[in-house]
């Protein structure tokens, strides 16, 4: 919703309140459709999404503005068949380095959210 009103010839108001929903999957692009990764989801919400502005206009070219907003937003994601690396590095011989690399398949589930 939004709404910009005329209060008077050198004042004006501006309004937005708005929210947004975003769900879905693995949307990459692949060659073989096999490897695309069927559980994998995420989730975004921005709510609510609001602003708020004055413009006070003293002389032609000369303004006062103010413009205040809010954002709220979570995001979340999960994979369970995750691909991950562990490298083996022993710390009691020094100088040897990496003796191991194996490939893992991890659960991850992430979860953000932000408020400015």
């Amino acid at each position: 919703m939004t709404l910009r009103q005329q209060l008077t010839p050198q004042d004006r108001v501006y309004f937005n309140a708005q929210q947004y929903d975003a769900t879905g999957g693995d949307d990459s692009q692949y060659y073989n459709q096999s490897m695309a990764n069927p559980s994998f989801r995420y989730k975004e919400f921005q709510n609510p999404i609001i602003s708020l502005g004055y413009d006070h206009e003293w002389n032609p070219g000369i303004h006062t503005l103010f413009f205040a907003a809010r954002l709220n937003d979570t995001t979340s994601f999960t994979n369970p068949a995750q691909p991950a690396l562990l490298v083996v590095t022993p710390d009691f011989l020094p100088g040897l380095g990496i003796t191991a690399v194996h490939n893992l398949t991890m659960h991850e589930n992430y979860q953000d959210r932000l408020n400015i």
